[in-house]
């Protein structure tokens, strides 16, 4: 059952199982402050000026990525929908599939306001390169 009145808290506490998960990490809190003024200026952004700085901003990679032409293959293409539009679709696959590779389909975050492939980049390529997975990356509308 939900309870959808108010408690009469303004704020609400996290129970004692799972209260260390709302704790701030100490190697974090000394960035706190001026992560949180950076973060502030982005949702100042007017839209448009937001969603260029996501999709242009390079995706984050950790170095143990795998690397297209080493590892996998990155391929992007455009699939049509029902009223003939193109959408680009990326396809991740390992450099040499096997008989059998399992597909996995992703459709990206981004809240339906911003998101492209490289929301989930890293995610596509570690599916791709440490598994014997077809991953198939829609870049639906917005």
């Amino acid at each position: 059952m939900v309870n959808l009145k108010s408690s009469g808290s303004a704020s609400a506490e996290p129970k004692p199982q799972y209260g260390h998960l709302s704790e701030t990490d100490p190697e974090f809190a000394p960035l706190r402050e001026a992560t949180d003024a950076q973060f502030a200026q982005l949702w100042q952004m007017p839209m448009d000026e937001f969603k260029m700085a996501w999709l242009t901003t390079p995706p984050a990679l950790p170095p143990n990525c795998p690397v297209p032409g080493k590892h996998i293959e990155i391929v992007d293409q455009k699939a049509p929908v029902r009223d003939g539009t193109q959408i680009g679709i990326r396809i991740y696959r390992p450099i040499k599939p096997q008989s059998g590779s399992a597909l996995y389909l992703k459709a990206h975050g981004g809240g339906w306001v911003v998101g492209s492939h490289e929301v989930e980049e890293a995610e596509n390529r570690f599916v791709a390169g440490m598994g014997n997975v077809i991953v198939v990356s829609v870049d639906y509308r917005m």
